[in-house]
């Protein structure tokens, strides 16, 4: 990756990280933004690093990037995600300690502040609470005896350890179809959840993976909610059976929608 820094490089003991590259269908620079937004209210007095390709206003500081190659997503026809440059996290963080979220991670609580205070190297979610039916699950990866982790929230410390997780990471991404054939997960669409929980799953031997556990679920509105409303106090989702006030931290997944309430 080639990139270049508007300041220069130096530590810090703790951080969040974002990354933030538009596509041609979307803006992410605009979610990116209200992301801070929400973090600078509920997560103060913390530094914020995003890697993208232009400046994002409200960051602390930030590292451009070239844009990484685009992810097809085929579910609902070709869209291109710029999704897969964490892998780059570890390199690229400034910090002794940093949180990686997604930029449609919406915080509107003082929960990533308990990450910080775990002495894990490494922890992540894996149970999720579908807002759609407020149910709680893990979710199976392929066929698998896996549970798939989140790499929504990310928590990770540096050390020998975690930067070998890393290195399965980019291994598992540039040989992915070998992975997905031997995890029986879908081979079309490459999966940043999916690459980091085999290198999660790699890093443990294989072994128990209950102590890199986030102990709380990640919040998920699927697809089919759309955003009607967004503030710095909550959020208003809507689907066919009618609205949902979310003031808690949630992961969006209609981006379109959210993109459109941010106006």
């Amino acid at each position: 990756m080639s990139m270049k820094k508007n300041i220069t490089k130096s530590y810090y003991d703790k951080g969040i990280m974002l990354f933030s590259f538009d596509t041609p269908d979307l803006e992410y620079s605009k979610i990116t933004k209200k992301c801070i937004e929400l973090l600078r209210i509920h997560c103060p007095d913390i530094p914020v690093v995003v890697v993208a390709d232009e400046f994002i206003e409200g960051a602390d500081w930030t590292i451009l990037s070239e844009d990484p190659e685009p992810n097809i997503h085929n579910l609902n026809g070709p869209k291109q995600w710029k999704n897969l440059a964490r892998v780059d996290a570890y390199e690229l963080s400034p910090f002794d300690c940093t949180i990686v979220i997604d930029s449609d991670y919406l915080v509107y609580d003082n929960n990533l502040m308990k990450l910080f205070e775990s002495d894990q190297s490494v922890l992540a979610h894996r149970s999720w609470c579908n807002l759609n039916y407020a149910e709680v699950s893990n979710m199976p990866m392929g066929n698998s005896m896996l549970d798939m982790m989140w790499a929504t929230v990310l928590m990770f410390r540096k050390n020998t350890e975690v930067k070998q997780m890393f290195e399965h990471w980019r291994n598992v991404l540039k040989n992915y179809q070998y992975f997905a054939e031997l995890f029986g997960v879908n081979k079309r669409m490459v999966r940043n959840d999916y690459a980091f929980t085999i290198a999660m799953a790699k890093m443990q031997d294989h072994g128990s993976m209950d102590h890199t556990v986030i102990p709380w679920d990640i919040v998920t509105a699927n697809q089919n909610l759309e955003v009607k409303q967004i503030t710095n106090e909550n959020i208003v989702l809507e689907d066919q059976h009618g609205e949902i006030i979310v003031d808690q931290s949630v992961h969006i997944l209609n981006k379109e929608s959210l993109l459109n309430a941010i106006g």
